[in-house]
């Protein structure tokens, strides 16, 4: 990392023109000798603690203080900026754990989102690799494992799981840029919630990946009921019956506005309510067909290359 983007010491005349600051009621510790000012918030803590986690502070607290540096209460005060307090909260939660933050089976998203922008800006690569590996378990990259995860969180499937999964990774990009990896950027464009993004790139990836999916909608999942094609199926016992269904969840589906873009949501048994058993055998096997040529191409619809170079593009 770049000098300049090292934490500064404040001058006096800083010091002098800050606003009230105030202790932080959880991070103040008696031992602590050294105090972080993030905004108006000032932490003390061990300066061995921060130098175990992160090469940024080892390599900062290696410089002899000069002689005349301000201190506070005995001790030197490093202000951080670009930083927010409750930011770094969460990250020294994960340097002074009340509990086991990271064993638990699913951090909160605002721990996560802190803890990996911190680790990655001030050099703490095992926090970071933990953040990513818990993004990984909640954004699979097989088909396999996406419908694990929907069955597992048990989603409202009124409109696209990937919705429920991925929405707030929006956020995580808003605040991550400096630290974007692949794990982020393809779950954050797969967002409903672009509107949200603030970097215009971002909003236009999501819109125009948007418009694939829905384009693409009749011709995977979907193409199973196209006019035509393999529903009334040739061993079909009710022809008359069977298209009067086709025709029926097609129109259901392509004019429910929570349908378009659905596409890896599950079989829906009331589908097969409506057709005899042998179309709705034909029926499923060409729709689980249309959901993996889908998400062999979900990257594609986003920019991103193939999942196979996505994957290699990972970080261990």
């Amino acid at each position: 990392m770049s000098s300049d983007e090292r934490p500064a010491k404040r001058s006096r005349e800083e010091a002098e023109a800050e606003p009230a600051l105030q202790r932080s009621s959880e991070y103040w510790f008696k031992e602590g000798n050294i105090i972080l000012q993030v905004q108006t918030t000032h932490f003390k803590i061990g300066e061995t603690t921060l130098a175990r986690h992160s090469t940024v502070f080892r390599d900062m607290f290696s410089v002899p203080l000069p002689a005349d540096e301000p201190l506070t209460e005995g001790c030197p005060v490093v202000v951080l900026s670009g930083d927010t307090s409750e930011d770094w909260a969460y990250l020294l939660e994960a340097m002074y754990p009340a509990k086991l933050g990271f064993a638990t089976k699913s951090p909160s998203f605002p721990f996560l989102s802190a803890t990996l922008r911190l680790s990655a800006k001030y050099d703490i690569p095992v926090f970071r690799q933990q953040c990513i590996d818990q993004l990984k378990l909640a954004r699979p990259a097989t088909l396999v494992g996406f419908n694990a995860q929907v069955e597992a969180s048990k989603l409202n499937t009124t409109c696209p799981p990937f919705i429920h999964f991925l929405h707030k990774y929006c956020r995580l990009i808003n605040r991550n840029h400096q630290s974007r990896t692949r794990e982020l950027e393809s779950a954050g464009v797969l967002s409903d919630g672009f509107a949200k993004l603030r970097d215009l790139s971002d909003q236009v990836t999501c819109l125009q990946g948007h418009i694939r999916m829905t384009k693409a909608y009749d011709k995977t999942p979907l193409k199973w009921l196209r006019p035509g094609g393999p529903i009334p199926s040739d061993a079909c016992h009710s022809r008359l019956a069977c298209e009067s269904a086709r025709q029926y969840l097609l129109n259901w589906m392509t004019e429910t506005p929570a349908n378009v873009a659905a596409l890896f949501e599950e079989w829906d048994e009331d589908w097969s309510t409506r057709m005899c058993p042998k179309c709705t055998q034909r029926g499923k096997e060409i729709y689980e067909e249309g959901k993996k040529e889908c998400w062999e191409k979900l990257p594609s619809y986003f920019g991103l290359p193939p999942w196979e170079e996505l994957l290699k593009m990972d970080i261990e």
